[in-house]
């Protein structure tokens, strides 16, 4: 059964939401009340909004993990927190990849495992 939570937490409506937070911090910027606010410095949030998004699906968790992680990563690089920068963390993308690779491994053995499965079923 489907909560009202997770029928809201559907592709359009997350995408949508964050054009509306988007579009209504530009249109600050613009007319002057968030001069000083370095929102293009946060872009990498889209990529963690999506990432989310993606990840509460339950057949693209592996797709989500892998925009999580690359979203955090380029916000901390864009950020430079802990003082690090690109240059000497971008061997982070390296595993993260790596990981994203083996996990949707996973995930297409257990989809076919399934669809195996519930074909023999109705088969019977």
């Amino acid at each position: 059964m489907e909560t009202a939570a997770q029928r809201w937490l559907n592709g359009r409506n997350v995408i949508g939401a964050a054009l509306i937070v988007f579009g209504a911090i530009v249109l600050l910027m613009n007319i002057g009340i968030l001069d000083r606010f370095p929102v293009w410095k946060f872009w990498p949030v889209i990529l963690i909004v999506i990432g989310i998004n993606k990840f509460l699906e339950s057949y693209k968790r592996a797709e989500g993990f892998w925009l999580i992680g690359l979203g955090i990563w380029l916000q901390w690089s864009v950020l430079r927190i802990y003082d690090y920068g690109f240059r000497d963390t971008w061997p982070i993308v390296l595993i993260l990849f790596g990981i994203y690779q083996i996990w949707e491994a996973f995930e297409r053995d257990a989809r076919k495992k399934r669809f195996e499965q519930t074909s023999t079923i109705s088969v019977h």
